[in-house]
């Protein structure tokens, strides 16, 4: 009996084992039970995973079929080994009785078993992520059963996801919609109001429509119109291309596409390329009719975002406007003042034929006025085809940029309790060394208002933090909260965040003494900075009440302080310091120029001497125990390039590298190899992509050495593997304007070549601010200009960067990157688009 059952299980004889097993005597099934727990099959003991789920070869859902048939109660059932790991293991298995299309078959027959209906309990006990992996089939078998409800949405996505990937599923999709009009109403009809998580072109659905067209199923011609509406939703690419091809499926006739013209015209403002030119092939056959509205079409065309996949297009848009305003001069020139925004497309084809359209039919003399807001977009070519008209060369003034704010407001400390409160909920929303860093000082020096009743206090916030997972500034403050409420500590063992830990603990123990002195990196001055004067009143208090000043917080403090403009009270103040640190204070603000590290002091010094003078080399640190440490003799560069690199398998590959030697790897850079406290080097830099305004407050005036942290060792071909996913960092420096100074500019340079828009948005504007600030950028250029001669980066973007609209210092800054790239090209493969830097040099050539 039991070689029977392995021979059902082992032939997927589904219908045998069915019929075998729900006619078993309970003496028989139980021994049969016994004998599957002590087959070769089963849960078996290993030495990787503890325990497995051992089966046939290809029959695991007979085989978990099969214990299912042997059990005639829940109860039972949950006695089973398999059950009580699926619940250990969190194994999907349990779902596995639903997520296996053979469920379809063997559902109907369970139940209508008295002694299999059980298994809707098991169904209704599933989790949710148990659930995502049962397919539409069971679905629809459990709800044409009357034991689940519809649910439209997910039945739908359902539906789409299975018969995108599986042409075995094509005639049971066909039979379902010919044969089942409960089917065909509720789930095909409404195939496209949905978006699904297909991640690829479902061409399989093409099979299907072919097939139900041939097995002579009529299409609805309202889908068309409600095909097109679909397409204006915010959906992935996958999902709107199967909607473009459905609707070319369905072959719209010219009267069908001059109903839905203003469905097509939509599209045009989407943004979106291909969708922009799916409506164009589609507007250029009805553009001729008597009833195309080219009113209406000009108001979406001139809506067309610049792309260079769109260009035909809009081309072809500017052909359908010649060739109406050709038999349809313009009455009222105002719809030109729509135009010539379009001139942001910056293909030079498209440029010359939309000046050739301006001064054909919207010409006259405030055309001039009109351009001159995109004068820096228009090209040489196409600014002759403008000037032409009335054969003189008009002058078409530049636009300035507006003035980047540099504005700096103080900050104050919390007064009463009350305001701490409110400081917590700063704190949570914006992670910021302006709010974490108060609260914790004002914790400090309000510690004795804090109530009895803190724990009840500070519930609403722990109810806020408790759903912050992500970064680590807001799981500190819940441990920070949590440890004050019990008067306890965090641990020091993690090396996560280390600075604001081992701040958090200082203000733990300064509370459990009762010392109230304040905190000395505490910023005064948004967003992060502290005041010369402050810092030395403070240290002052300090030697006053006899206390030794913390030196890890003594040296975010120099970090952050701003040494422009020192009053000359803080300086005459300061030679009345008398610990060790009191020179490098006095340095730090210009009342000394000699160096005097000692062991102790060391760290602080070669901070306060690079931010001091970045571009300086500092001798006397080589005879120390810092000498090998980035920055702190020698401004911070690290190399980059390309080397041969030797897999695990033998094979040699070129891969480019950041040379960070001695501290290659993120473990030798972020623990105790590179100090923490040499914050200049990126030492303490561990961060999260979520929280870098904070680990950036930690050394905001020479952030080189953080930034440079983003950057992985080894990044291969690709240019964007060597930098994390980390957009708060350059949206940090352009927030605050944080200069940077060396090796720092390697990561705007590879952001200028990310696949994502907006960190080459972000690089180029940080670029433009840099060089309006005087800033000499040499060592960018020739980054810039060996990652494009060697192929690390692509053309492309460089060249949307020159296709913007540029001021003269940013066309000599691009001429500086494109002289270097042909130096470093030469001998080299031209890479795709070189030709085009060459035609964009010369009309820069004369700057």
């Amino acid at each position: 009996m039991f070689e029977h059952l392995k021979k059902l299980i082992t032939t997927h004889d589904l219908e045998g084992l069915f019929s075998f097993c729900s006619n078993l005597a309970d003496k028989e099934r139980l021994a049969l039970l016994d004998q599957l727990q002590h087959s070769p099959w089963g849960i078996k003991e290993h030495k990787r995973y503890d325990k497995i789920l051992v089966t046939p070869d290809g029959a695991r859902y007979e085989y978990v079929l099969a214990i299912f048939l042997l059990t005639r109660s829940l109860s039972e059932y949950e006695k089973q080994p398999i059950n009580t790991f699926i619940k250990k293991m969190y194994c999907p298995t349990a779902g596995e009785l639903f997520s296996n299309s053979k469920a379809s078959y063997v559902l109907p027959k369970l139940l209508q078993e008295e002694k299999y209906r059980f298994i809707l309990e098991l169904y209704h006990a599933l989790s949710e992520d148990s659930k995502e992996n049962i397919p539409f089939e069971t679905y629809w078998t459990l709800y044409k059963a009357g034991e689940i409800p519809l649910d439209e949405p997910l039945f739908v996505e359902k539906s789409i996801i299975a018969f995108s990937y599986s042409s075995d599923k094509i005639n049971y999709y066909t039979h379902l919609v010919l044969n089942d009009q409960e089917f065909q109403d509720k789930i095909f009809r409404r195939l496209h109001r949905y978006e699904s998580g297909m991640h690829r072109d479902a061409k399989l659905w093409e099979e299907v429509f072919v097939q139900l067209q041939e097995q002579g199923y009529v299409f609805d011609r309202q889908l068309i119109g409600e095909l097109l509406e679909s397409l204006l939703n915010p959906w992935k690419k996958p999902q709107l291309n199967w909607h473009c091809r459905w609707i070319t499926f369905l072959a719209p006739t010219e009267k069908e596409m001059i109903d839905n013209q203003e469905r097509f015209f939509a599209l045009l403002s989407t943004g979106n390329d291909v969708l922009v030119n799916f409506a164009m092939k589609w507007i250029q056959k009805i553009s001729k009719s008597p009833l195309f509205c080219i009113e209406k079409f000009q108001d979406s065309f001139v809506l067309c975002l610049p792309s260079e996949k769109t260009i035909k297009s809009q081309l072809a848009g500017l052909t359908i406007l010649e060739k109406y305003y050709l038999k349809n001069p313009p009455e009222q020139l105002d719809s030109r003042e729509q135009l010539i925004p379009l001139f942001t497309q910056p293909d030079i084809a498209f440029q010359q034929a939309l000046a050739t359209l301006l001064v054909e039919y919207f010409y006259d003399e405030k055309l001039w006025e009109l351009i001159t807001p995109y004068t820096d977009f228009i090209k040489p070519s196409a600014r002759e085809i403008l000037q032409q008209k009335d054969g003189t060369d008009k002058e078409i003034k530049t636009p300035e940029r507006l003035p980047y704010s540099t504005e700096r407001l103080p900050l104050s400390l919390p007064k009463n309790w009350d305001e701490l409160l409110f400081l917590i909920g700063d704190s949570i929303r914006e992670r910021s060394a302006a709010t974490i860093d108060l609260l914790i000082d004002g914790i400090v020096r309000l510690q004795t208002l804090i109530p009895k009743d803190l724990k009840k206090v500070l519930a609403p916030y722990h109810k806020q933090l408790n759903k912050s997972h992500r970064g680590y500034v807001l799981p500190l403050l819940k441990e920070f909260l949590l440890a004050l409420e019990t008067r306890g500590h965090l641990p020091l063992d993690e090396n996560l965040f280390l600075f604001l830990r081992y701040k958090m603990n200082v203000a733990l123990e300064r509370i459990a003494k009762k010392c109230t002195l304040p905190l000395l990196s505490t910023p005064t001055i948004a967003p992060f900075y502290t005041e010369a004067a402050v810092l030395v009143e403070k240290l002052l208090c300090y030697e006053q009440e006899g206390v030794i000043p913390d030196f890890e917080d003594l040296t975010i403090a120099c970090n952050r302080l701003l040494l422009t403009d020192i009053p000359q009270s803080a300086k005459e103040k300061s030679q009345l310091l008398q610990g060790d640190y009191a020179q490098a204070i006095q340095y730090a603000l210009g009342v000394t120029s000699v160096l005097s590290p000692t062991e102790e002091t060391l760290p602080l010094w070669t901070q306060i001497t690079r931010i001091k003078h970045p571009e300086q080399e500092f001798p006397k640190f080589s005879q120390t125990t810092a000498k090998d440490i980035p920055s702190v003799v020698s401004p911070y560069y690290i190399g980059y390039g390309w080397q041969e690199y030797t897999t695990y398998l033998g094979e040699v590959m070129p891969v480019f590298v950041y040379d960070f030697t001695p501290y290659n790897s993120p473990a030798e850079r972020q623990k105790s190899l590179l100090p923490e406290q040499y914050y200049n080097a990126g030492g303490g830099a561990w961060h999260s992509n979520e929280d870098f305004e904070y680990t950036l407050s930690l050394c905001p005036q020479y952030p080189d050495g953080i930034i440079c942290s983003i950057f992985s060792h080894r990044v291969g071909w690709n240019a964007l593997t060597g930098v994390y996913n980390n957009i708060e960092a350059i949206e940090t420096l352009l927030k605050y304007q944080l200069p940077l100074y060396h090796s720092g500019w390697l990561y705007i340079g590879a952001c200028l070549f990310l696949e994502k828009r907006p960190y080459r948005d972000l690089a180029y504007e940080y670029i433009c601010w840099a060089l309006e600030q005087g800033k000499d950028l040499t060592y960018l250029a020739n980054y810039v200009a060996y990652v494009l001669a060697t192929g690390h980066a692509p053309i492309k973007h460089f060249l949307e960067m020159l296709d913007r609209p540029n001021l003269n210092i940013i066309k000599r800054f691009a001429n500086m990157i494109i002289n270097e790239y042909l130096r470093q090209v030469e001998g080299r493969e031209l890479p795709k688009f070189h030709k085009k830097l060459l035609d964009y040099q010369k009309e820069i050539s004369h700057l």
